[in-house]
């Protein structure tokens, strides 16, 4: 693992590695999340972090509209992240998420949590990261379950087969990837995102996050009364029992 680091910022991420990875020099790490294996070489990823990340640096405050900003870019990594494995493992595109547009607010509104809650902890990196893999896991949990009870007992993800599952709603390789990802948000992007939208001039900048909200909201009232629903987008075995009472209808006609 080839890891590059500031004057201040001490193995933002190879702390997590060596708590995880007992041979830090020949790690390899194989974690499968939403149904497929995602595997982290150690020979083959690099994470280089900019000497700029100095301590005030990684202990910034954001702007309201950067945090808007970064929760649709949240949004959007999530909604490619999950459309992406999907099509890998079926060869075939769903938009995921309740939601009709491209964006999932459970990973933009998981990482904004991240940055504002667990602002204290950003000096201490594998405490911050086992707080995000907490954070997300309350998020993800909560989630699954107000959207269950919203929809008539729909589910949008189900990890009843995977090991170390709650309820079906969360699973260890699940918030192992969050943590990572979203360590990776915290220290790394969202520094580098910040910096880009600070060089957008206001007049633009607000307009901007007003539209995206306005867009967004839109979306979430829609989805509240006309969910994103189907093959690929909510829990199989769900679809498979509506699709069963489906064909007992059409038999008893």
């Amino acid at each position: 693992v080839l890891v590059e680091v500031g004057h201040h910022v001490h193995g933002v991420l190879l702390q997590i590695v060596e708590h995880l990875v007992r041979d830090p020099l020949h790690a390899h790490l194989g974690v499968s999340h939403g149904g497929g294996l995602v595997a982290v070489d150690g020979a083959e990823v690099a994470v280089a972090l900019h000497e700029r990340l100095a301590e005030g640096e990684v202990l910034r405050h954001y702007s309201i509209p950067s945090l808007i900003l970064l929760f649709f870019a949240g949004c959007a990594v999530g909604w490619i992240w999950e459309v992406a494995l999907h099509m890998l493992q079926t060869g075939e595109f769903a938009n995921r998420g309740v939601l009709h547009g491209p964006w999932l607010p459970i990973y933009g509104g998981g990482a904004v949590l991240a940055l504002v809650v667990l602002y204290y902890y950003r000096k201490q990196v594998f405490k911050e990261f086992l707080l995000i893999v907490l954070l997300c896991g309350f998020v993800e949990y909560f989630t699954s379950w107000l959207l269950e009870i919203l929809h008539d007992g729909q589910k949008w993800w189900n990890y009843s087969g995977y090991y170390l599952n709650l309820n079906g709603r969360i699973c260890a390789e699940g918030l192992l990837v969050f943590g990572i990802a979203g360590t990776a948000f915290i220290y790394v992007l969202a520094p580098m995102l910040d910096d880009l939208f600070e060089r957008i001039r206001p007049k633009i900048l607000w307009p901007l996050c007003i539209a995206l909200l306005l867009v967004f909201f839109a979306d979430v009232v829609y989805s509240s009364f006309v969910p994103n629903t189907g093959k690929g987008v909510t829990s199989a075995a769900v679809v498979t029992v509506q699709e069963e009472t489906e064909t007992e209808g059409e038999g008893t006609i």
